[in-house]
C-alpha cells in the first residue's frame, strides 16, 4: 500500500500543496475586497439575528445550532489591516476579543466585530494557529454576496455536490448503500450546514474528496491513487477548517474504500484492518504536518509567535479538559444526536442523560433487529461469519475514540456531533455486508 512511488508523490503533493497554501494566503490579502468590507455592517445584522452566539434553528434543539461566534470570527481575520504588513495578515492575523460574556463565559465575537468595524478599534489578539484558508472563498464570494445570499448559493452547491457524490456512491455500489450514505448525513443535519460559515469547509472536502475515491475507483480499480486522495483531503482539511468535525472526512474515506475491498478484492479482516488503519494514520498525520508546517512557514518570512500559538492550543485541549469535560466527551455528542435541548446539553440534568441512554437502547435495539434477520436467514444464529468484517465496526466506533481523546474540545462545541455519521454509516454497512455473506453461504 504505501510503496516507494506512492510515498514519493505524496512527498511531492504535500510541498506542492504547501507552497500554494502560502501564495493563497499572501495572494489574499495583495489583493483589496472593498464589495466584502462593503456588506460587513449587513452581516452583522444577520450574525446578531436571535443571538450572538448559537441560536438553535429547531426549537431549542442542541443539534440545530448555528454558529454566529465563530462566522464573526471568521469575518474579521478576513478584513484588511494596513497596519500590518501583508506577511502577518497573511499568517499571524490580529483580532478585536474586547467584549466578555460572563453568562457563557465566552468573548462575545459579533460586539467584538461591530466594535472593529463601526469603532475602528485596532485588533490586538493574534489569532495565527490555524491557516484561515477560507477566508481566499470568504474575501471573493463575500464581495458578490451578503451572508444570507451566500446561505442560499451554498445551499445549492453543496445540494450539487451531495447529488454527484450520491450518484459516485450508486455507480460504485447499490441503492442500500446510496441510502445509507445519505441517511447518515442527514441524521448528522446537513440540511443545516450552509446556515454556518464554520461548518462549510468539513462537507466541501468530504463530497469532492468521496466524488474523487468512487470515480478513481471505478476507472482504475486497484491502481486508484487511495492515499493521495487520503492526503490530499487531509491537507485541504488543515488548510480550511477550523477543527469542527474532521473525523468525517477520513472517516467516510475509509467506510467507501473498505466497502470497495469486500466487494472486489478480499476478505481477509488483517490485510483489510492494516489497509484502513494505513487511511486513519496517513490522514491524521498528513494532517498534522499540515498544520505545523504553517509555524516553519511563517518563520521563514520573519513573522513570529506562530509556532507558540499552536503549540499553547494543543496545550489548551488537553489542560482545559475538566473530569466533566472527560466524563460527558462522549455523552455530550450522542445527547446533541439524540435532540437534547440546548439547556439540557449545557446543563446536563437528568434529562440530558435519558438522551444519552436512549442512544445506547437505540444502539441495542439495531443490533437485536439486525440478529434477527441473521438468524432467520441462517436458520441458525452462527456471529463467526462477522469476523472478517470487524474492521468495518472498528470505523463505525473511531468517533466515540476520537472524541474522548479530544475531551475538552469534544465536551464544549456543539457541532462536533456531526461525527457520529462516520458511526451510522460504517455500522450500518458492517451490518450489510454480513448479512450479505449470510446471503451467499446460504444460498
Amino acid at each position: 500500500m504505501f510503496d516507494r512511488k506512492t510515498i514519493t508523490r505524496i512527498i511531492l503533493l504535500f510541498i506542492g500543496a504547501l507552497i500554494a497554501a502560502t501564495a493563497l494566503s499572501f495572494l489574499t490579502f495583495s489583493v483589496r475586497a472593498p464589495g466584502f468590507h462593503a456588506r460587513i455592517a449587513e452581516n452583522i445584522t444577520t450574525l446578531s439575528a436571535r443571538s450572538q452566539f448559537y441560536p438553535s434553528v429547531l426549537f431549542g434543539r442542541n443539534f440545530s445550532r448555528l454558529d454566529n461566534y465563530t462566522d464573526a470570527l471568521m469575518t474579521q481575520l478576513s478584513m484588511d489591516n494596513p497596519a500590518r504588513t501583508i506577511a502577518q495578515q497573511a499568517l499571524q492575523p490580529l483580532m478585536v476579543v474586547a467584549f466578555f460574556d460572563e453568562v457563557r463565559e465566552l468573548p462575545n465575537q459579533v460586539q467584538s466585530l461591530e466594535a472593529r468595524y463601526y469603532q475602528g478599534i485596532e485588533p490586538t489578539y493574534e489569532y495565527g494557529r490555524y491557516w484561515h484558508g477560507y477566508r481566499t472563498p470568504l474575501r471573493i464570494l463575500g464581495s458578490i454576496f451578503s451572508y444570507q445570499q451566500l446561505r442560499v448559493v451554498n445551499y445549492l452547491c453543496l445540494s450539487v455536490l451531495f447529488a454527484i457524490a450520491g450518484h459516485s456512491i450508486y455507480q460504485l455500489f447499490d441503492e442500500v448503500v446510496l441510502f445509507f450514505y445519505a441517511v447518515s448525513l442527514f441524521a448528522a443535519s446537513i440540511y443545516l450546514v450552509p446556515l454556518s460559515l464554520q461548518f462549510l469547509s468539513v462537507f466541501y472536502i468530504l463530497f469532492v474528496s468521496n466524488i474523487a475515491l468512487c470515480i478513481t475507483l471505478l476507472r482504475k480499480g486497484e491502481d486508484a491513487p487511495i492515499l493521495e486522495i487520503v492526503a490530499l483531503s487531509a491537507m485541504a482539511t488543515a488548510f480550511f477548517d477550523l477543527l469542527t468535525a474532521p473525523l468525517i472526512i477520513v472517516g467516510f474515506l475509509a467506510v467507501i474504500y473498505g466497502m470497495w475491498l469486500y466487494r472486489t478484492q478480499e476478505r481477509d479482516e488483517g490485510i483489510i484492518a492494516r489497509s484502513l488503519a494505513g487511511i486513519y494514520g496517513l490522514w491524521f498525520f498528513v494532517y498534522g504536518a499540515f498544520w505545523a508546517a504553517k509555524s516553519l512557514i511563517a518563520s521563514l518570512f520573519g513573522v513570529s509567535g506562530v509556532g507558540s500559538s499552536m503549540a499553547n492550543q494543543v496545550v489548551k485541549f488537553i489542560t482545559d479538559a475538566s473530569v466533566t469535560d472527560w466524563l460527558n466527551a462522549i455523552p455530550y455528542n450522542v445527547a446533541t444526536f439524540m435532540g437534547a435541548s440546548s439547556l439540557d446539553a449545557n446543563v446536563r440534568d437528568v434529562y440530558y442523560w435519558l438522551y444519552v441512554v436512549g442512544f445506547f437502547v437505540f444502539v441495542a435495539l439495531s443490533v437485536i433487529v439486525w440478529l434477527i434477520f441473521l438468524e432467520k436467514k441462517q436458520g441458525k444464529l452462527d456471529l463467526a461469519v462477522a469476523k472478517p468484517y470487524l474492521p468495518m465496526l472498528g470505523i463505525a466506533i473511531s468517533p466515540f475514540i476520537w472524541w474522548q481523546l479530544m475531551g475538552w474540545h469534544s465536551a464544549n462545541h456543539p457541532f462536533v456531533y456531526r461525527e457520529i455519521a462516520v458511526f451510522i454509516f460504517g455500522l450500518a454497512m458492517f451490518y450489510r455486508l454480513v448479512y450479505e455473506q449470510v446471503h451467499v453461504e446460504t444460498h
